[in-house]
C-alpha cells in the first residue's frame, strides 16, 4: 500500500479544513452578536426606566479606564442614538426604544441566518468524516 493520500481524499481534507475555519468565524461573530444583543438589552431596559421616572435621576458614569463621575439625567429628556456611518440623531425616549428594538431585530435575524449557515457546515463536515472513515476502512 503507498503512503499517499488520494486526490480525492486530499481533497475532502481541505474542505473539511475550509469548512472547520469557516465555522470557527461565523461563532466569533456569534459571539459578537450576542454581546450586541446584550447591550441592546440594557440599554432598552434603561430607556424605559428613564421613561417611567419623573425629575432627575442621580446615576454614575463610566468615562473610561475604571473612573466613573457622578451625574443627573432628565427622566424624560431626548436620546442621542447613533444610526451608523458616525451619524448620531436625536430621539424621544419612546423613538429611541423602538429605534434600539427594530435594530435588535435585525440583529436576531443576522444570528439566526448565521446559526443555519454553522449547522449546515457541521452537516457537511459530519458527511465528510463519514465518507472519511468508509474509505479508511476500504483500505
Amino acid at each position: 500500500m503507498s503512503s499517499e493520500i488520494p486526490e480525492e481524499l486530499r481533497g475532502k481534507l481541505v474542505e473539511y479544513q475550509r469548512l472547520q475555519e469557516e465555522a470557527e468565524t461565523i461563532i466569533k461573530t456569534l459571539g459578537t452578536l450576542e454581546m450586541a444583543l446584550i447591550e441592546h438589552d440594557r440599554a432598552i431596559a434603561t430607556l424605559k426606566y428613564l421613561s417611567e421616572t419623573e425629575g432627575n435621576i442621580e446615576s454614575l458614569v463610566n468615562i473610561g479606564a475604571g473612573a466613573f463621575i457622578h451625574s443627573r439625567v432628565k427622566g424624560k429628556g431626548s436620546i442621542l442614538v447613533s444610526i451608523g456611518g458616525d451619524v448620531i440623531i436625536e430621539k424621544d425616549v419612546e423613538d429611541a426604544i423602538k429605534f434600539l428594538e427594530e435594530r435588535k431585530s435585525k440583529i436576531t435575524e443576522n444570528m439566526n441566518g448565521l446559526n443555519s449557515r454553522v449547522n449546515a457546515i457541521y452537516s457537511r463536515m459530519r458527511s465528510i468524516q463519514e465518507e472519511l472513515a468508509k474509505s479508511e476502512k476500504r483500505e
